[in-house]
């Protein structure tokens, strides 16, 4: 069974993905202010917070590039 447009769904449903993605992105940025209050972080606590995630989004690209690249034959 064929279903009409399921390319345009598909592209769609990426789209509202990546735009999830870079709002949970930015989420601890807008987040700052409340975090520092009610945790005690001062500015060298967030750079660590972001560090951390940036280099765990980093490794989780990677990661899932390598099982890409098994799971996709050439």
């Amino acid at each position: 069974m064929k279903v009409k447009g399921l390319r345009w769904w598909i592209i769609g449903l990426v789209c509202l993905a990546t735009i999830i993605n870079y709002i949970d992105r930015s989420a601890l940025g807008i987040m700052w202010p409340e975090m520092s209050k009610d945790l005690g972080f001062d500015e060298t606590d967030y750079a660590w917070v972001i560090n951390i995630f940036t280099i765990t989004y980093a490794a989780g690209k990677f990661i899932s590039g390598k099982v890409y690249d098994k799971v996709v034959q050439k």
